[in-house]
């Protein structure tokens, strides 16, 4: 349909063809090292031992999600969502379920956090990219600008989830 009625062409074809390679490449060594990273890891049992060792600081749940927040919102700051939970998803997982948080419950404040760690500067992923649409016109110091009010809406929508952990099961709860 792209060829006969959007205007592609070989050339294009070929060219998004060798740019989704790259990108599938890209994604491919990045999902193997996270598995090898993730076995020797769990194998050596530094998952367990990192949770041991919270729960020996005996630390309120809260204390304890308020940390891995904090800690992924600056992560966020060098890598971008896909790499962040490959390296560390598997050691922060136990020490979820040992404070005794609702995985899926997590599993949304996790999604929130990750969107708002790609919007801090100053190498927030989505920041760029929205520079680059209209890079004549914007500067990244206007994106960066721009943005702030969609991340004080996600910290809102945080601590919201947070205080009302039901906001974000009623709906799981539902399909039950």
């Amino acid at each position: 349909m792209a060829f006969c009625f959007g205007g592609l062409r070989w050339d294009g074809l070929l060219e998004s063809l060798k740019s989704t390679m790259q990108t599938m490449g890209y994604l491919g060594l990045l999902l193997s090292s996270g598995v090898l990273f993730g076995f020797v890891m769990t194998y050596h049992q530094i998952p367990q031992q990192f949770t041991q060792l919270f729960v020996e600081m005996d630390l309120s749940p809260y204390a304890v999600l308020a940390m891995i927040v904090v800690f992924y919102i600056i992560l966020g700051m060098f890598l971008e969502p896909v790499s962040m939970t490959f390296i560390t998803l598997p050691t922060l997982f136990p020490l979820v379920h040992a404070a005794g948080f609702d995985l899926i419950w997590f599993g949304v404040v996790y999604t929130i956090t990750m969107e708002i760690a790609v919007l801090t500067p100053p190498v927030g992923l989505n920041l760029f990219v929205i520079q680059s649409l209209a890079r004549d016109d914007v500067t990244i110091g206007d994106v960066i600008v721009g943005c702030v009010p969609f991340i004080f809406a996600l910290v809102i929508l945080l601590l919201l989830l947070v205080g009302l952990p039901d906001t974000a099961l009623w709906l799981p709860e539902l399909m039950e």
